[in-house]
């Protein structure tokens, strides 16, 4: 697990605590302090989860395909939900509070980090 807060800066250190891919869309846990917080990239929150990605866009989102859920995408990993920090970059906005600018950044960052980063 990485830290979290960086301590020069004081903003979070946005990598996947896993495998150190940055420059990318990040997961976070679910209902979690920030101090207990990990952040994953989609391969490692497929791989923490034990959930298959394979129908993921470029928005982080999976469409859910079921004769009762038609039409339906879903951002969450299991119980792994978009790391999107705040304008500061000091904290995560809670699952259901992220304002639409906030939403569009972490839509716009790439679903994988390049692998020359890694």
């Amino acid at each position: 697990m990485n830290q979290i807060i960086d301590k020069v800066t004081g903003k979070i250190n946005y990598r996947c605590g896993e495998c150190g891919a940055f420059n990318c869309k990040l997961w976070r846990d679910y209902n979690t302090f920030l101090s207990h917080q990990s952040l994953y990239c989609l391969r490692c929150a497929a791989i923490s989860q034990k959930k298959t990605i394979k129908d993921i866009d470029l928005k982080g989102k999976m469409h859910l395909k079921s004769e009762y859920l038609e039409n339906m995408s879903c951002d969450q990993i299991g119980f792994l939900v978009p790391a999107v920090t705040t304008i500061e970059e000091d904290t995560f906005w809670g699952y259901a509070s992220v304002p639409q600018d906030r939403c569009e950044w972490w839509w716009n960052l790439p679903i994988y980090a390049y692998a020359e980063e890694l």
